[in-house]
């Protein structure tokens, strides 16, 4: 047989076959190459993990290291440093670690558990405000930490919250006021008054939006019952004066109906370009009032009455204050004379015109008038007076509004 010869060197292995002993011929040589090279893994502090070996030209690889957190981070590997290549000698590489602030990365992960604002439901609520209060506990520095997005996100996931809250809240209370108004029977009688009013009080209580959702009928069944056990405090003041001039007082009368009765009144008036109301009388004291208009302009007059149980209702009324009408109307005869006629001309100013004229005569000794001409038909008018006396001649002038004002002129006929 043949003789194997083994040379070894530092990281050479050769082999040698020699198939004759008695030969100086060599056939075969085979050589191969069994370098391995010591790895050493080390922390960011300069502590060895580990050391490993591995063969030329292989990519050497380690597991993760973790880094314990302290008071204020937590810590994830980033990678090797420097790069880990493939062996072709000793090597070392020291691990490296990204730091993220504890507090910050409670709130990105309370932030990251909270449902998509679309699937947000009340009962996310203690999670979502937890957020809420570990984002406001941050400082400035560590909110600028948090990714605009995540924050974004958390914003649009609370403003979600409180809408479907507010629902909720909003249905609850529209419940608990229908069921009160449901448990009042159709008939109600004066046991059933106190229901009534608690149900009333609960509507109340109600904001605009969720009255809003209480249904028509059973609002309507409510205020049947309030219609049959409490009838409606209802306004009926009037105005006296009903054509009022400038300097002439406007009188109003406190006037009322159902509520509960004992009323009392509070009498106000303003210029309608105005907004301040001034008072008539003390307020709740008397049944009637009056002022004096300054001007030829637009008044509001305002009554309240109020009832024994304090409710009130008011009513507002609005008058056209006119001028005074005057009664301008002449005599045209002057100096008359038995048997011919004392002419007379109707003339006015003021008031709402349209004027009409009513004419009439007497000797001054009687008491009787006598018409001139047909009543509030013609603008002027005439009489022959029949013996020589004092006459009194009276002019009446109508206006649109039926206002009128009067002048009686006196006239001496001669023979």
């Amino acid at each position: 047989g043949g003789v194997l010869v083994f040379v070894q060197f530092s990281n050479l292995l050769i082999y040698s076959y020699n198939d004759k002993t008695d030969s100086d011929v060599t056939y075969t040589v085979k050589i191969s190459i069994t370098g391995a090279y010591n790895i050493t893994w080390k922390n960011d502090d300069g502590t060895t993990i580990d050391t490993t070996t591995v063969k030329m030209d292989t990519v050497p690889t380690h597991a993760d290291p973790v880094k314990a957190a302290d008071e204020q981070y937590i810590y994830t590997f980033a990678g090797w440093t420097p790069e880990v290549v493939a062996a072709t000698a000793d090597a070392e590489y020291t691990a490296t670690f990204n730091s993220t602030d504890k507090q910050v990365a409670a709130v990105v992960e309370m932030f990251s558990a909270l449902p998509d604002p679309e699937n947000v439901t009340v009962n996310d609520k203690a999670a979502i405000e937890a957020a809420g209060y570990a984002f406001a506990a941050l400082t400035n520095a560590q909110k600028a930490l948090i990714a605009p997005a995540a924050v974004a996100r958390y914003r649009a996931i609370a403003e979600a919250f409180a809408a479907v809250n507010q629902a909720a809240a909003d249905q609850a209370a529209v419940k608990g006021v229908t069921y009160l108004i449901n448990q009042i029977p159709a008939e109600v009688t004066e046991n059933d008054k106190e229901a009534v009013e608690n149900a009333r009080k609960a509507y109340e209580m109600l904001t605009d939006a969720q009255k809003a959702l209480i249904d028509a009928d059973t609002l309507a069944k409510l205020e049947a019952a309030e219609e049959a056990l409490f009838p409606k405090l209802v306004n009926d003041s009037e105005i006296v004066t009903a054509a009022p001039t400038v300097g002439e007082k406007i009188s109003v009368k406190g006037a009322a109906s159902g509520g509960s009765g004992d009323y009392t009144y509070a009498f106000y008036y303003k210029k309608s370009s105005r907004t301040d109301w001034y008072a008539m009388a003390p307020a709740f004291t008397t049944k009637r009032a009056a002022f004096k208009p300054t001007m030829a302009l637009k008044y509001d007059i305002k009554v309240v009455v109020k009832d024994a149980d304090g409710n009130t209702e008011e009513k507002i009324f609005t008058l056209k204050v006119k001028t005074p009408l005057v009664n301008n109307s002449e005599i045209i005869t002057t100096d008359p004379k038995v048997g011919e006629k004392v002419r007379v001309k109707g003339a006015a100013s003021g008031g709402a015109g349209g004027y009409t004229y009513a004419f009439y005569s007497r000797k001054s000794s009687k008491t009787e008038w006598r018409a001139m001409a047909p009543e509030f038909t013609t603008k002027s008018a005439a009489f022959k007076p029949a013996s020589a006396a004092g006459y009194d001649i009276k002019v009446v002038v109508k206006d649109a509004e039926g206002r009128t004002a009067e002048q009686i002129y006196k006239v001496a006929v001669t023979a």
